[in-house]
């Protein structure tokens, strides 16, 4: 899983960056799962447990975050 820090509508978002129909998109964790930070060093501190929230959202992926 590859995280990236994007900036929609001028806030900063976590997401993870997928293949999609063969080209490259981010999935938006924070939209998935608002209760995860949107700073990358905050996420990294929650460790283990932001890590099973992200696989989760992915797994259950929602066509609107992407």
């Amino acid at each position: 899983m590859k995280l990236v820090t994007f900036t929609r509508r001028g806030e900063t978002h976590i997401g993870v960056l997928v293949c999609r129909d063969e080209r490259k998109t981010i999935f938006d964790l924070n939209q998935a799962q608002p209760s995860l930070p949107s700073d990358m060093t905050e996420f990294l501190k929650l460790g283990d447990a932001a890590w099973a929230l992200a696989k989760s959202a992915l797994a259950s992926a929602d066509e609107r975050c992407y």
